[in-house]
């Protein structure tokens, strides 16, 4: 039913589509309305808190792999990640703290919970779970664990939102699983009729899916590469590299915290892929920029047979 959200933003495009949120999130949302009254004032604040935890979670997680502080409070006082999922609250920090938590648990009906509730939120999310595995066996396992932590989990959300999600799994550009337009194939394809570029944009992220896949079975593919490759297949492949926030914020997470890349590329690289809170993310690249080119010349001034510390950073990060 219409609710304080779709009342009051009428006038925007995506209260006309189903909602592009699953069951678990529907209830979270069910639960919120009644709390606050359907006040909106009210029900934003109990939506910060939810992401003020969501980002505990994620700082807590980074602490936890990388065993450093620092990239803790890095993490916690990012203005980018602040400003998208606290200022303005999303789903996207909440996927982070799963997403997190299940690559850092070991135990097998934990990571399938985790990453179960996730799919229950975005769907999108299931990508990850071959990823999560190292063995044949242990993608069976989690497979086995996932899919039995999302049938108890539909149980339960039954009485409360029913079946009535479904909708969005054809929502269209809204972020249903079924009906996504890629912004990418209607670029390669401008002139293409609409359903020739659905299936063009499955048929690459199957394809790109599949070479990802069979990469991390022969080994020449490390996890946390494959975790961000698979991750931003969705947002490349089906909706745009822009639109997808959900999908950004893990993958720079996990850069971070394996110390994969210098923090001030990751904080670039999230700049360039956010649209709300343009200042921050521009002034944030704009700085990124200036601090590589200092460096580049450095490493000029200096002479090539020695590379600069980042430059090394850089490489490694980049090796798959």
């Amino acid at each position: 039913p219409v609710d304080q959200y779709s009342s009051l933003f009428h006038y925007i495009w995506w209260t006309g589509i189903p909602s592009p949120y699953g069951p678990l999130w529907q209830a979270l949302m069910v639960a919120i309305n009644f709390v606050s009254g359907n006040q909106l004032l009210t029900g934003v604040i109990i939506l910060k808190i939810v992401n003020l935890a969501g980002l505990a979670g994620v700082v807590w997680y980074v602490y936890r792999i990388s065993g450093k502080q620092w990239l803790a409070w890095v993490v916690a006082a990012n203005p980018v990640v602040l400003l998208n999922s606290v200022a303005t609250p999303h789903t996207d920090i909440v996927l982070a703290a799963l997403l997190l938590g299940a690559y850092y648990q070991s135990r097998t009906w934990m990571r399938g919970g985790l990453l179960g509730a996730a799919g229950l939120i975005k769907p999108h999310m299931l990508v990850f779970l071959p990823f999560l595995a190292k063995t044949w066996r242990g993608v069976l396992a989690l497979g086995s664990a996932t899919v039995l932590a999302l049938g108890v989990l539909l149980l339960v959300l039954k009485p409360v939102v029913g079946f009535d999600w479904l909708p969005m799994l054809a929502a269209g550009q809204g972020g249903g699983v079924l009906g996504m337009e890629s912004l990418l194939m209607t670029w390669l394809l401008p002139k293409a009729p609409p359903h020739t570029v659905f299936l063009a944009s499955y048929v690459l992220f199957a394809a790109c899916y599949g070479v990802i896949l069979w990469l991390y079975c022969r080994r020449r593919l490390r996890q946390m590469p494959a975790l961000a490759a698979a991750g931003l297949l969705v947002p490349l492949c089906l909706t745009g590299v822009l639109l997808p926030w959900h999908f950004v914020i893990p993958i720079v997470l996990l850069l971070i915290c394996e110390s994969r890349a210098p923090v001030l590329l990751a904080l670039a690289f999230t700049a360039l892929v956010m649209r709300s809170a343009q200042a921050v993310p521009q002034l944030l690249a704009i700085l990124a920029l200036l601090w590589a080119a200092y460096e580049l010349g450095r490493w000029v001034y200096q002479g090539v047979s020695k590379r600069p510390p980042w430059a090394v950073r850089l490489a490694e990060s980049i090796k798959l």
